[in-house]
């Protein structure tokens, strides 16, 4: 994806010298030029469609369906959107307060009476904007082992209802599938329907929706593709197995980019829900401190250049998805993919291909050159409580931190299990990552001392601007890597498994050893291992004959796994 942006600025050009073709060949040579540097002929790939007042300018799909088989994909198949799925069951809700079953501003006690809420007053709007504190089931430890299991509706409570809450409700916000659950369950006690059922009847058909349902394992699904992730540069395996059960209400719906068109059109109706209403769900957000989250019910929003954007994206096992709709244009991007692996791909193509349809292209800005010296004042430890719309402290008890170093006059910044990224200077306390629109603002106090960073995105804000301390700690040392046997290091190669068939590679390549999504980790201690180029670490465990029986992976969380061969 690195040409991307050189090819938004060559469709200006190509635009404007073609004004005697049709314009669905300039769409086209644009759009083949971007689908095909993410999704390769021979791998699982990709459907696009582009829309302008509902009339398709471009559709095609790219990539296989099915890698075993062969099986190219076709504009017209199945895949499943994952948390795409949020804003349906957003409009579930907004039909039943136009209805008069519920409204936004009642606690879910009202409808789960059975759910612990700390005795806090958590409302069905809560859910809707990630603003109720509750646990996000999906970042907890354990989670792999459960994705699994048909477990029951109390089982599902019980794995989160009994931890604090993250915040007192409506103070802040911090992405949340099991809150979109919740919401799917208050439909159906609501409007005593199945979830599925209330879809079918309330959404798809009146929308006209064709090829949509949501998951299942008990039967076939017409025209459904194969997900897959990637486990290499050429090599892939299918999704890993899951329960559709716990995707209910947030990520457990299967359609096509032509079902999409067909339910963005209705939005743009009150055949579904009230004007007013659907407002409401294209309004970020407020905080109690007066903070906006950039999250409605179940869409981001976004303002760039005076450009409403609204969109939401989803990944899951085996595949990805990105869909922006600019209302004051009537344009609509839909991405959906069968690779899990590039949904962040999906998401970028569909994000800048919306932009450019509006006439609006994100530069990089112009940057400048300081010396060790300046660039010394920003280095140091700042306490990372959040990243986007995530509160880190659901992954895992540890505190997170970003470190910034300074090497030969390059400001670099890194956290968690992310890779350094290099900051470049935009003015004075102001760096954007290189590669991205990613920015970084540092402030001062009275004094001129850097106290804190705050850090926010363009064109997409997918978050309210979060806010790091500086603290007084020192930076980490640099991790000396020390020497194993060979007989060692083939102890640990294997299959390690975390659920069913969620299983990762680790393997022996001469002296190295290396893990899958991960790369070549190195020894810290015999049993500890860390990645140089993210930060991510992988403790084998053994037992009392020194065998090795599983290993504890942390990248983003905590997750354990046995070893099977």
């Amino acid at each position: 994806m690195k040409n991307v942006v050189a090819v938004f600025a060559a469709l200006i050009v190509l635009f404007a010298s073609c004004s005697d073709r049709k314009p669905d060949q300039a769409i086209g040579s644009y759009i083949d030029s971007v689908m095909n540097a993410s999704f390769k002929p021979n791998a699982p790939g990709a459907v696009i469609l582009v829309a302008k007042d509902g009339v398709p300018l471009f559709r095609k799909a790219y990539g296989l369906a099915n890698v075993e088989l062969n099986v190219p994909n076709k504009p017209e198949y199945v895949f499943a959107i994952a948390s795409m799925t949020k804003q349906f069951t957003a409009v579930c809700m907004l039909q039943l307060v136009q209805q008069g079953k519920l409204s936004l501003q009642d606690d879910i006690r009202k409808y789960l009476p059975e759910f612990n809420t700390h005795r806090r007053l958590i409302t069905i709007e809560h859910l809707l904007t990630h603003t109720s504190g509750i646990p996000n089931s999906e970042a907890k430890p354990g989670y792999d082992q459960r994705m699994v299991l048909e477990q029951s509706q109390e089982e599902m409570f019980a794995f989160v209802m009994n931890d604090p809450l993250l915040f007192e409700p409506g103070s802040d916000c911090s992405y949340n599938d099991f809150g979109y659950y919740l919401a799917g369950l208050i439909v159906e006690r609501a409007s005593g329907m199945r979830y599925n059922e209330y879809l079918q009847k309330n959404i798809f058909q009146p929308s006209g929706m064709k090829s949509s349902t949501t998951g299942t394992r008990e039967q076939t699904i017409p025209l459904f593709v194969t997900g897959y992730r990637s486990v290499g540069d050429s090599a892939y395996r299918p999704g890993a197995y899951f329960s559709w059960k716990w995707d209910q209400g947030m990520g457990d719906i299967l359609t096509s980019v032509d079902d999409m068109l067909m339910w963005d059109e209705a939005l743009y109706t009150d055949k579904l829900v009230r004007r007013d209403l659907l407002e409401k769900a294209w309004t970020s957000f407020v905080l109690k401190d007066g903070r906006k989250t950039n999250y409605g019910y179940g869409w981001f929003v976004s303002t760039y250049q005076n450009l409403e954007m609204i969109g939401h994206v989803g990944g899951l096992s085996g595949f990805g998805s990105c869909a922006v709709r600019i209302p004051s244009q009537h344009i609509f991007v839909v991405v959906l993919t069968n690779n899990s692996s590039r949904y962040g791909a999906a998401e970028s193509i569909a994000q800048q291909t919306a932009l450019k349809f509006a006439g609006t292209i994100v530069t990089a800005p112009p940057v400048h050159s300081l010396s060790q010296e300046e660039l010394n004042e920003y280095s140091g430890v700042y306490e990372k409580r959040h990243t986007n719309m995530f509160i880190l402290s659901n992954w895992g008890g540890d505190k997170f931190y970003r470190y910034l170093t300074v090497q030969d006059t390059i400001l670099f910044s890194q956290w968690g299990a992310g890779s350094k990224a290099t900051l470049m200077n935009v003015s004075k306390d102001l760096f954007v990552s290189k590669g991205s629109h990613n920015y970084i603002r540092f402030q001062r106090d009275n004094n001129g001392r850097i106290t804190a960073l705050e850090s926010y995105s363009e064109p997409f804000m997918l978050s309210p601007i979060r806010t790091e301390k500086r603290t007084d700690l020192p930076l980490p040392k640099e991790k000396v890597p020390i020497s194993l046997d060979e007989k060692t290091l083939k102890s640990y190669a294997g299959k390690y498994i975390f659920g069913i068939d969620n299983s990762r590679r680790v393997r022996v390549e001469g002296s190295h050893l290396y893990a899958d999504d991960i790369g070549e980790i190195f020894p810290e201690s015999p049993t500890r291992f860390f990645s140089k180029r993210s930060g991510a670490t992988i403790e084998f465990t053994k037992n009392s004959k020194g065998a090795v029986t599983g290993s504890i992976w942390n990248r983003w969380g905590r997750h354990e796994a046995k070893k099977v061969e």
